[in-house]
């Protein structure tokens, strides 16, 4: 089950950072993921956020895909202190390659407001991060203020 959940987490992330769809100036200068892995600073270029079967999905990536951060959590998330598990309702992700993804095992997002209506979101988070391998990222000082359709 795991694996499959992994497994759609990360096609969803891919057709999420490699087809961003229509983007306006506003959306283009309102959207940012940043984040320090590892204490280097992770900064998104592309990034898309969209609404699917209920659950928000937002993913960023560097300019040449590279590296990437996913965050999927319901749409109707309300402002508010949410605890990262690897099995929870509320999914973070670091992509360092390819073949390298950390999926968050503990942490914390934190919801700083959320307007439905103008679907436009903003948060905090911090995790540590497990990949296949069991080898670990932390990931700290993240933050993200996104436009979605």
């Amino acid at each position: 089950m795991k694996t499959v959940r992994i497994f759609l987490f990360l096609a969803l992330s891919t057709i999420l950072v490699t087809n961003p769809g229509c983007k306006t100036i506003e959306r283009a200068l309102y959207n940012v993921i940043r984040a320090n892995v590892n204490s280097k600073l992770f900064t998104t270029q592309i990034i898309s956020g969209t609404v699917v079967a209920g659950r928000l999905s937002i993913a960023g990536s560097t300019s040449t895909g590279s590296q990437a951060m996913t965050i999927v959590v319901p749409a109707t998330i309300k402002p508010g202190t949410y605890k990262l598990t690897s099995m929870g309702s509320y999914l973070l992700e670091y992509k360092a390659s390819n073949h390298d993804v950390y999926a968050a095992s503990s942490g914390e997002l934190i919801i700083t407001s959320h307007d439905t209506n103008l679907k436009k979101i903003k948060g905090t988070f911090n995790f540590k991060g497990l990949n296949i391998k069991s080898a670990s990222v932390d990931v700290t000082n993240g933050s993200f203020t996104v436009s979605y359709y």
